[in-house]
């Protein structure tokens, strides 16, 4: 995880922290891009009506393509935001109410180490997160480094 996606991870958090309507359809995209991206594109029918009914997403041939509901144009940015930051290719098709976003799996596309979840999770603790748990969540190299970090974003208090 570079710099430029936790920046995209805190700013799309702090986007909808204050939205109810916004976070609860940015944090069900997120879960079911989890699940789908945890489970790669499994053929569960009932998972697939589970993700269905939080997002109103439609998996396309082979699981690659998802169209989501059609949403407000605020609404779809906050959803492209998000599609950046997994590495998914997107766009917005149709006209007027009809207008969602379809989102294209690509080599790129994989789950971040850190979550919008997480970062709105932050929002809401006023202790803040350990750096433990920031710790198991992130087994590269970069672990250390983005704990500090991490913390010192959420904490606003100086690095040494």
């Amino acid at each position: 995880m570079d710099n430029t996606q936790f920046a995209m991870i805190e700013e799309l958090a702090s986007l909808i922290k204050d939205n109810l309507y916004s976070k609860h359809l940015v944090l069900s995209t997120e879960e079911a891009l989890v699940t789908l991206l945890q489970q790669r594109y499994h053929d569960d029918d009932d998972e697939e009506e589970h993700d269905r009914a939080a997002t109103g997403a439609r998996h396309g041939p082979a699981g690659n393509t998802i169209e989501l509901q059609p949403t407000s144009s605020y609404n779809r940015l906050l959803l492209h935001r998000l599609a950046d930051i997994y590495g998914f290719a997107h766009e917005s098709v149709g006209e007027g109410e009809d207008r969602h976003l379809v989102l294209q799996r690509c080599p790129e596309t994989a789950i971040p180490p850190v979550l919008v979840s997480d970062v709105l999770w932050n929002y809401d603790d006023s202790d803040g997160p350990s750096a433990s748990l920031m710790l198991a969540r992130n087994e590269t190299g970069e672990s250390f480094f983005m704990c500090l970090l991490f913390y010192h974003v959420m904490t606003r208090q100086k690095l040494v």
